[in-house]
């Protein structure tokens, strides 16, 4: 029983310790973003902006309709987030940050 308290203890110390956190200078990636879908929306919302600025769409959260969008066209992180934020259908768009476990 003292056994089973001791590697409770050590597990729970070991998920306390890890944590994600940007690394470096809160660096992101400079070709693709992260969107999220309204409910109820799907990627064909924003299908129509395909064609120009962005690329392939993955879908990485299917619970919470959360893409990773692909850019092209020399877009920037800023401009895409800004085309995408006035986009019906999207409920957010945000830089892909690189993340590593602390």
């Amino acid at each position: 029983m003292a056994h089973l308290f001791l590697l409770a203890g050590v597990w729970l110390s070991l998920v306390a310790s890890i944590q994600l956190q940007a690394t470096g200078n809160a660096q992101f990636s400079e070709d693709q973003v992260i969107v999220r879908l309204r409910p109820g929306s799907s990627s064909a919302d924003i299908a129509a902006l395909n064609g120009s600025s962005f690329g392939e769409m993955r879908l990485i959260v299917p619970s919470l309709n959360l893409y990773v969008v692909k850019l092209r066209n020399r877009t920037t992180v800023a401009n895409a987030i800004r085309l995408l934020n006035e986009t019906n259908g999207v409920l957010y768009a945000q830089p892909d940050h690189q993340m590593s476990l602390r």
